[in-house]
C-alpha cells in the first residue's frame, strides 16, 4: 500500500508540468487532442487515487463513527444533568432579575413621589409668603425638612447574584409571528429552490431579480 501511494503520488506531482505544457488556449486541432487526452489521463489518476483511499477513507470513518458513538452515549447523562442544572439556574437567575427591576422601578417611583411633595410644599410655602404669611411659609419649610430627615429609608435593590465561574447575561431571541410583515432586508433568497428551478427548466423559467447564466460544463463520458 506504501508504495502504491508512493508512486500515484509521484505521477500526481508530474500532472502540474505536463498541463502547463499544453499552453495557455486551444488554437488547433492537434492541441485540442492534446488537452482532451490530458483530462482523461487525469481522470484516470484521480480514479486510482480514489481507489487507493476511498477503501481508507471509510475504515477510518468507520473507527471514527464508533468513537463519536461512544463519546455520545457516555457524555449524554452529564449532558441532562448540566441542562438540569441551567434550567434552575435559569429560572433562579430570571426571578432576581424580576426582583431587581421591581424594585429599581419602587425606587425611581419613591425619588418622584418625594420631589413632587417636595415641589408642593416649596409651592405652598411660595403662595403663603406672597400672602404676607412669612410666619405659615417658614412652617411648611420647616416640616418639609423635618419630613425629609425622617423619611422612610430609599428601597433596596437587591444585588445581582455572584457565583464562582457561573453568571447570567441578558440574551434576546425572536419568533416569526407575522412572516408578511418582514421587512425585506430580513429575506434570505433560497438559493437552492432557485438553482433547482433553473436547472430545472434548462434556463427557460424567468424569476424576477434573477439572471440566468449559460455555461459550459466539461463531461467525460464512460
Amino acid at each position: 500500500m506504501a508504495q502504491q501511494i508512493e508512486v500515484i503520488e509521484k505521477e500526481a506531482l508530474a500532472l502540474t508540468k505536463r498541463v502547463e505544457s499544453l499552453g495557455v488556449r486551444i488554437e488547433s486541432k492537434e492541441s485540442l487532442k492534446q488537452v482532451n487526452d490530458a483530462k482523461l489521463y487525469i481522470r484516470k489518476i484521480r480514479n486510482r487515487i480514489r481507489d487507493i483511499f476511498e477503501p481508507m477513507k471509510k475504515k477510518a470513518y468507520a473507527s471514527y463513527k464508533e468513537i463519536l458513538n461512544k463519546w455520545k452515549f457516555i457524555e449524554e447523562p452529564a449532558i441532562r444533568a448540566e441542562k438540569y442544572c441551567d434550567r434552575l439556574l435559569s429560572e433562579y437567575f430570571a426571578e432576581q432579575r424580576r426582583l431587581r427591576e421591581e424594585a429599581e422601578r419602587k425606587r425611581l417611583e419613591e425619588i418622584r413621589r418625594q420631589k413632587e411633595e417636595e415641589e408642593r410644599k416649596i409651592q405652598e410655602a411660595i403662595e403663603a409668603e406672597s400672602n404676607g404669611d412669612k410666619k405659615m411659609a417658614d412652617q411648611i419649610l420647616n416640616e418639609s425638612a423635618e419630613e425629609e430627615n425622617n423619611s422612610k429609608p430609599a428601597v433596596v435593590v437587591p444585588e445581582k447574584p455572584k457565583l464562582n465561574n457561573v453568571h447570567s447575561r441578558v440574551d434576546y431571541d425572536f419568533e416569526i409571528v407575522d412572516i408578511e410583515a418582514i421587512p425585506r432586508q430580513f429575506m434570505i433568497p433560497d438559493e437552492t429552490l432557485i438553482r433547482k428551478m433553473v436547472k430545472a427548466s434548462k434556463g427557460k423559467i424567468d424569476i424576477p431579480g434573477i439572471k440566468i447564466i449559460k455555461k459550459d460544463v466539461v463531461v467525460i463520458r464512460g
